[in-house]
């Protein structure tokens, strides 16, 4: 009996980019730099549609007295215009008011444009926002802090109400002179709280800039040379499933013609469901009057996962558990983004993995040592990168995921397990 291969496309948020897309997290912050300025800070409730925006954002920079701050106006006027098309959609004004409810005074967002501009971001993918919060919850979470267990006069203290920046020195000073930061228990729920709403909010927000935003624009966009080509294997060597670390279902939906729908894509990392939630509110309701109610309601419906991995040994993973919610494993048993990967991988003697887009980062060890190393399968594995740097950082990731040992043993040979291969592109 012959066997046929399994073949498996692995697809990142890197196949965005090779596509033109405007999505990485330096894109992400200026849009909500410029947006913010249009919408001139106003509160959420406060309803600014897009026509008022356009003509306000254009009267500041006009009449801007700050010289560099009109600058920086100047220099992302063009990239905000290039959304032109998504501001004159039906759409838009229940757009606006959604995402600036996202974004409104959201500490995340605050924290993440402090450090990107005054580029202490290591970095302009989105595993360096993924880093960012890491790095604030460990401070958050380490011994640095005593929970007090006093009664709180009020809960709505500078403690709750301060941003992650001035939070994360405050912790790191009383650190430096050998004492613990105290808070009280009742602030400390509702610090800890507030914060994973606003980590909500943000992916939300992120999940509209690519819902709206970016999928209004790019519709029609290039095609990948290489993904081209495995299109056009031989019936018994197509692609047969799709495991994606990306938000939006770009392969299915440009490329191959089937749904995801049909299961053969697995979402490991969430998907984009705005648009699909706000017009059936509207199909419901017959129309969708602005309520915070609704936005709210499609927040708790979003499957998009952000976080990091687990880095504590297992003593402590298993019991210091109040920030548990920014790990991606934890969200992707929450959220049920599903695991009918592995199943895939067990179906036949021979897998084919095609790896697009990925950087192979340390925060999704997990599943790289699933597609890497799981047995009794065997596994040949093409990863296709988009310059030497990614080519440099692809082998380091994998090292420290894998060991030295095991990533020469698996790149040795005459026909080696993993393939390195440059990637090309074409236009179709």
């Amino acid at each position: 009996m012959k066997v046929i291969d399994l073949n498996i496309l692995v697809i990142g948020n890197g196949f965005d980019l090779a596509l033109g897309w405007p999505s990485k997290y330096t894109d992400f912050l200026n849009f909500i730099k410029v947006f913010q300025i249009a919408y001139n800070n106003k509160d959420y409730q406060d309803a600014r549609v897009p026509e008022d925006c356009i003509r306000d954002l254009n009267d500041r920079i006009d009449r801007y007295p700050m010289e560099d701050e009109k600058k920086t106006l100047e220099s992302l006027k063009p990239f905000w215009d290039g959304f032109s098309e998504a501001f004159t959609s039906s759409e838009a004004n229940q757009v606006f008011r959604d995402f600036h409810f996202c974004i409104y005074k959201n500490r995340w967002i605050e924290y993440f444009q402090y450090r990107y501009d005054r580029q202490l971001i290591a970095g302009e993918n989105w595993i360096d926002i993924e880093k960012e919060i890491k790095d604030a919850i460990k401070v958050l979470e380490n011994d640095s802090i005593a929970i007090v267990n006093r009664e709180s006069f009020f809960i709505d203290t500078y403690e709750v109400n301060n941003t992650i920046k001035e939070l994360i020195e405050k912790i790191q000073s009383e650190k430096k002179e050998n004492r613990k930061y105290n808070l009280p228990a009742e602030v400390y729920e509702k610090l800890r709280s507030s914060l994973i709403y606003e980590h909500d909010k943000f992916v939300m927000a992120l999940g509209i800039y690519i819902d709206f935003f970016i999928s209004t624009i790019y519709e029609e966009c290039d095609i990948q040379r290489d993904i081209y080509r495995l299109l056009k294997l031989r019936e018994n060597d197509k692609i047969d499933h799709v495991l994606s670390f990306n938000y939006i279902n770009n392969y299915n939906a440009k490329y191959s013609g089937v749904k995801q729908e049909e299961n053969n894509t697995c979402t490991v990392h969430g998907s984009v469901n705005y648009m699909y939630e706000i017009r059936n509110l509207t199909k419901n309701e017959k129309k969708y009057d602005y309520d915070s109610e609704n936005i709210k309601r499609i927040i708790e419906k979003n499957k998009m996962i952000i976080g990091f991995d687990e880095y504590r040994d297992d003593d402590a993973k298993n019991k210091q558990l109040d920030f548990i919610y920014y790990r991606k494993y934890f969200q992707r048993i929450l959220k049920g983004t599903g695991s009918q990967y592995l199943e895939w991988l067990g179906q036949n003697e021979l897998n084919n993995i095609y790896i697009f887009g990925c950087s192979l980062d340390a925060t999704d060890k997990e599943i790289i040592k699933d597609l890497f190393l799981r047995k009794p399968v065997h596994t040949k594995i093409k990863i296709y990168y988009h310059d030497e740097e990614a080519h440099n950082r692809m082998i380091m990731n994998l090292i420290s995921i894998l060991t030295q040992e095991k990533v020469i043993e698996m790149t040795s040979g005459i026909n080696p397990d993993i393939e390195f291969v440059a990637q090309t592109k074409w236009q179709k």
